[in-house]
């Protein structure tokens, strides 16, 4: 018995597992530069990554107001009592 699954939520871990991945890679990447390019030590360093936290808990904030609230099985609705069930050819 296969479980189908849904589309637009496959599509939404994709979308969140790219992200998550180019943007963190890429932001560790341009930070590096930004610190060697500006030759900053410690104080200026720990001042840069504050103001940028800062920056990037601003989207999250909009989110967090801005989103309905989904329905997440397990969490805010119950699970199905079973599967669809489809044939493997």
């Amino acid at each position: 018995m296969v479980c189908i699954i849904d589309d637009e939520s496959t599509t939404v871990i994709i979308t969140v597992l790219l992200i998550a991945i180019f943007g963190g890679g890429s932001g560790a990447f341009i930070g590096s530069l930004i610190i060697y390019f500006t030759k900053s030590k410690g104080r200026h360093v720990a001042l840069i990554n504050w103001v940028v936290t800062l920056v990037a808990l601003f989207p999250v904030f909009v989110f967090i107001i801005n989103c309905p609230t989904l329905k997440l099985v397990g969490v805010t609705v119950e699970y199905p009592d079973r599967c669809e069930a489809t044939a493997l050819l």
